[in-house]
């Protein structure tokens, strides 16, 4: 197994094992407080929330490596997307036009757009739709900096890019990502 793989599996155990342990903790408290009655409804709920919420974060994760697993493998369920919708909807502050509509993997290339968007903090996109390609440009107002190589979400954002004959590059202080038609 190489390097980058086992760096990987250890980045995925650490966060996996984050918001495990939390579910554990409050799992933990809620046992211990359940017969005596000095916890109030409003504080269960809260610790019930917080639960949720890391069960929330694990399954995201899980997901997100079953994506990133079709997607290196080469299996896409290609169906049309509009990339101005998944833009938006990933966050990102997008200049006025019409849809974008792109043949692409719908849940795998709008997580990674949300990934990549989470990774660039505040940034400009411009969308460019022409005959050959889609193209993004992404105006950062802080320098890019590439994330690990063992980042899960940063592996995933790379593979889907790749999945779909993408290229991502930094370019002009920001990034520029390309996806072809096919």
């Amino acid at each position: 197994m190489s390097p980058e793989t086992l760096d990987l599996f250890r980045e995925v155990s650490h966060r996996l094992r984050s918001p495990l342990a939390t579910v554990y903790g409050y799992a933990s408290l809620l046992e211990a407080q359940a017969d005596d009655g000095l916890v109030g409804p409003t504080e269960l709920k809260d610790w019930a929330r917080k639960i949720q919420s890391e069960a929330e974060r694990m399954d995201a994760l899980i997901a997100d490596l079953s994506r990133l697993r079709l997607a290196m493998s080469g299996e896409l369920r290609l169906v049309p997307c509009d990339m101005r919708l998944m833009l938006d909807q990933a966050g990102g502050e997008l200049e006025a036009g019409p849809p974008v509509t792109l043949l692409a993997d719908h849940k795998l290339l709008a997580r990674a757009l949300y990934h990549l968007l989470m990774r660039c903090g505040s940034a400009h996109i411009q969308l460019r739709d022409n005959t050959s390609a889609v193209q993004l440009d992404i105006r950062l107002t802080q320098p890019w900096r590439e994330p690990a190589q063992t980042d899960v979400w940063w592996q995933l954002t790379r593979a889907a890019f790749a999945a779909h004959n993408g290229t991502l590059a930094a370019a002009n202080g920001g990034l520029r990502l390309e996806l072809p038609r096919p």
